[in-house]
């Protein structure tokens, strides 16, 4: 089976949507891409302008809903990606699972908000164990991915998650990130029956009056609140030579003087997502 018989494969399973997405990103690869990639790999360099030009024609973060700057590509399209792996064009796909540090208008900024509103609540002790990658050792893992990746490569047509290779307790990761907005511990919680049943009147609430932020909670939130979510990440060490440099602990003091500085700054600290499509993402 040749590549273009595989992606004809998997292009037949795709939604309409989903396929001109694909015809988008085909485009943009010989537009952008296709011209330089020689010159890129010569000097051996991430191509940081392709990946800034990627993000204006809404090409990253693709599996995000288009509200939230996504194009709500399904994991199929992913899978797409990789199983057009082969001789002529190398593919790879990373997962970084929760990815925080300064410059975040994702995770930190909700849970700061949530918490000064007085909203924030685990599901369960909030001991189950977390993974979360700092976001200098996300770049680094893509780096080296971009560094690595051609055609024969160990890495290519895998996916690899990456993540600081540290899981802690939820509330302990969420009480760091607090600790370093200058907020208290949070340590009320509510038992994960009591979040089943709020999540399903949520989630029906929604379906009846519809809002862009979607609903605060639904039944599978509340189970990924409550469940262990940690990763071997031996794969991205072994393949892509990947190590995190950055610690959990030097990551959160990093944050704490990026906080302090940013503090009067409204659109360094403005939230995009939920705390619960941020939690529930990988």
């Amino acid at each position: 089976m040749t590549p273009d018989s595989i992606v004809s494969d998997f292009d037949a399973q795709l939604s309409p949507a989903e396929r001109a997405l694909l015809d988008r990103a085909r485009d943009f690869s010989r537009r952008v891409v296709a011209p330089h990639a020689r010159q890129w790999d010569l000097e051996r360099r991430h191509p940081t302008e392709a990946l800034v030009a990627a993000c204006d024609e809404r090409l990253a973060a693709v599996e995000l809903a288009p509200e939230f700057g996504g194009a709500g590509l399904r994991f199929s399209a992913k899978m797409t990606v990789l199983a057009t792996n082969g001789p002529d064009l190398a593919t790879v796909a990373l997962r970084p699972h929760l990815i925080w540090g300064p410059g975040d208008t994702n995770l930190v900024p909700q849970l700061l908000a949530r918490a000064r509103a007085g909203e924030l609540r685990f599901v369960g002790d909030g001991s189950n164990l977390v993974d979360t990658i700092y976001i200098d050792n996300a770049a680094d893992a893509h780096l080296l991915a971009a560094d690595r990746l051609e055609p024969g490569a160990a890495c290519a047509g895998k996916a690899h998650f990456v993540s600081n290779g540290d899981p802690w307790p939820l509330k302990k990761n969420v009480n760091g990130i607090l600790e370093a907005g200058g907020l208290p511990p949070q340590e009320r919680g509510v038992s994960l029956r009591l979040a089943l049943i709020a999540g399903a009147l949520f989630e029906a609430a929604h379906r009846l009056i519809p809002s862009q932020s979607g609903p605060r909670m639904t039944p599978f939130i509340a189970r990924n609140f409550a469940t262990p979510h940690w990763f071997d990440i031996s794969a991205a060490r072994r393949d892509l030579g990947y190590e995190p440099e950055v610690s959990i602990e030097e990551g959160l003091r990093r944050l704490s003087v990026w906080l302090m500085a940013a503090g009067g700054s409204q659109d360094a600290l403005s939230p995009s997502l939920s705390v619960s499509q941020s939690l529930s993402n990988d």
